[in-house]
């Protein structure tokens, strides 16, 4: 098995065609975004805006019913296993009110950053126009 060593010169015309071709990405980059009117950047920003609040509402919620499945189908297994296989100790069940609590207090300040920011900008752009 024979391994063929690059020359310099083969070495170098590689770097240069990496080096060209990450120029011509960066320029049609700053070209895209510098080609966007004021008006659809604004509507772009807007509609960065609301799916940044879609998507964190979606996981803040989806979490909470989550964390309610979760604890439901832990505690049905955990009675099953306590009566299946007769611990003497039984194995504790998991507190919903608890659970969703710690869930909705440790998140509550992210989703009022969220929504904040969401209706912040949204009413900064319409005392623009």
């Amino acid at each position: 098995m024979s391994v063929k060593m690059e020359t310099r010169g083969e070495i170098q015309k590689k770097k240069t065609s990496l080096s060209s071709l990450y120029q011509k990405v960066n320029h049609f980059e700053k070209d895209k975004i510098e080609d966007i009117p004021y008006k659809n950047q604004k509507q772009h920003n807007s509609q960065a805006r609301l799916k940044i609040t879609k998507l964190f509402l979606w996981g803040y919620f989806s979490l909470i019913g989550g964390s309610f499945i979760f604890c439901l189908v832990y505690n049905i297994l955990a009675g099953w296993l306590s009566k299946k296989l007769s611990f003497t100790t039984p194995i504790e069940y998991i507190n919903v009110i608890q659970t969703v609590s710690l869930i909705t207090t440790t998140l509550s300040g992210g989703v009022g950053f969220v929504i904040g920011y969401y209706f912040k900008n949204d009413e900064k752009d319409n005392q623009r126009d």
